[in-house]
């Protein structure tokens, strides 16, 4: 497990600080925990987005099918 020292400042310590505050995490690692985890997932949506729909507008593209038509 790799130790990471970070220090936050300006608003991102408030941004920390309010979910502490608020009750969501206990801790200032508990906080980055939850952001990394977000970001994790935010990622693993993005590129099953990207797969699905790569080249879309090239497959569902009228003109597209037109100019195959003619070979």
């Amino acid at each position: 497990m790799a130790i990471v020292n970070l220090k936050i400042e300006g608003w991102l310590e408030g941004v920390v600080d309010w979910y502490i505050k608020n009750g969501f995490a206990t801790s200032k690692t508990e906080v980055l925990r939850m952001g990394l985890i977000k970001l994790g997932e935010d990622r693993e949506r993005l590129g099953g987005f990207i797969a699905k729909n790569a080249n879309r507008d090239i497959w569902e593209n009228k003109k597209e099918d037109a100019i195959w038509d003619k070979y």
